[in-house]
């Protein structure tokens, strides 16, 4: 998962050392198959379901936003599933 800065979307090879200009790279935590939920109150929080590498479904893992000790946003798994979710748990 990236982290990318919305005023300053970057590019590729545009950030520093000639790398993508990032934010934050998170994971690898498995495939996403389904679309992130926001929860924007209580500071912050990104629900995303995961191919986990679990048959027919996945985990569904729970992100806070926050900041580094730079001040720089972060994302910080904070809760992850022990159930399994279908594949398609996060379309409804």
């Amino acid at each position: 998962m990236y982290l990318l800065n919305l005023d300053n979307l970057g590019g590729f090879d545009q950030g520093p050392d000639g790398g993508d200009d990032v934010v934050q790279r998170t994971g690898p935590r498995g495939g996403v198959w389904g679309r992130a939920g926001v929860w924007p109150g209580d500071g912050g929080y990104v629900y995303i379901p995961t191919s986990s590498g679990q048959s027919g479904g996945g985990l569904f893992d729970v992100y806070k936003y926050g900041l580094s000790g730079t001040g720089t946003p972060s994302l910080s798994l904070v809760a992850s599933s022990s159930d399994v979710f279908g594949w398609g748990a996060g379309r409804r």
